[in-house]
């Protein structure tokens, strides 16, 4: 499903910069949080909420 949203992004907008890496839900809370990742995706998480996203 995600592969398909990247396909039609990068096709509307090719210079539009994506990368995507697996990581571990708190890997991803930390990128987060120090800038170094933009989004996340991932399951729904009590901590995300307590986080604030």
């Amino acid at each position: 499903m995600f592969f398909e949203i990247i396909d039609e992004l990068r096709e509307s907008w090719p210079a539009l910069k994506l990368n995507y890496n697996k990581m571990p839900t708190t890997d991803q809370h930390r990128g987060l949080e120090n800038g170094s990742i933009d989004i996340a995706i991932g399951l729904e998480l009590p901590h995300w909420e307590e986080a604030g996203y």
